[in-house]
């Protein structure tokens, strides 16, 4: 099965796959590239503003098919399955612009 390779390659591919979410006007950082682990930082300025702007980002991101949670300081996680593949890591990441930008037109 060779896990961990494979860990190792979806770590690259998660990194690849939510950078251009780093355009996004909500997005102040995305951290990746540890593990297939990674989050989406909501800027944090606009969290102070707007505490609730985190859980609705999740939520829209659930209507978009995409399953997150919100932490602690307003980043969603994303921890994907080792099985994704990389069309599947662009469609997560498909999803959470179609959620930050549902958000965005209503801040």
């Amino acid at each position: 099965e060779d896990l961990f390779g494979r860990a190792l390659e979806l770590e690259t591919e998660l990194v690849g796959a939510l950078a251009p979410l780093l355009s996004h006007e909500l997005v102040s950082e995305v951290r990746a590239g540890l593990g297939v682990v990674a989050a989406v930082q909501i800027d944090p300025e606009l969290v102070a503003g707007d505490p609730s702007l985190p859980d609705r980002v999740t939520a829209s991101a659930r209507d978009h098919g995409v399953l997150t949670r919100t932490l602690v300081g307003g980043g969603l996680q994303i921890y994907p399955p080792l099985v994704i593949t990389r069309l599947e890591l662009d469609e997560l990441a498909t999803g959470l612009r179609a959620a930050l930008d549902s958000v965005a037109a209503r801040v």
